[in-house]
């Protein structure tokens, strides 16, 4: 029954998600706040880690010493979980770089913004 929100527009069905363990559910909920800060700095865009870099500078106030790090906490997770893409995937650590959302991403920023 908590699944289900009716309006007179449209049926909006949640599933709910099983948790495995404590651990992993704090692991999850950090890499879910860094997978949601990203995609929302993508937006509709295509951006290399520089950009993303500047966007996050300028909507968090968050400064990253190592884009390496950068890549490796935030970029990697969300490539994972198939939030965000390459646009070369072929080539990974090509200087022309970028990143754009998935189907999956643009669903997951438009649910959010509800």
């Amino acid at each position: 029954e908590d699944c289900f929100k009716f309006t007179d527009n449209f049926i909006r069905i949640t599933l709910p998600i099983s948790v495995q363990d404590g651990t992993q559910s704090a692991l999850s909920d950090q890499v879910s706040d860094q997978v949601n800060r990203l995609i929302h700095s993508l937006g509709d865009d295509e951006l290399s880690v520089d950009e993303i870099l500047k966007m996050y500078k300028l909507l968090y106030k968050q400064v990253y010493k190592s884009k390496g790090y950068f890549k490796r906490h935030t970029i990697q997770p969300a490539l994972l979980e198939g939030y965000v893409e390459m646009i070369y995937p072929n080539k990974p650590k090509s200087q022309n770089q970028k990143y754009r959302l998935t189907a999956k991403g643009y669903c997951f920023e438009r649910c959010v913004k509800e």
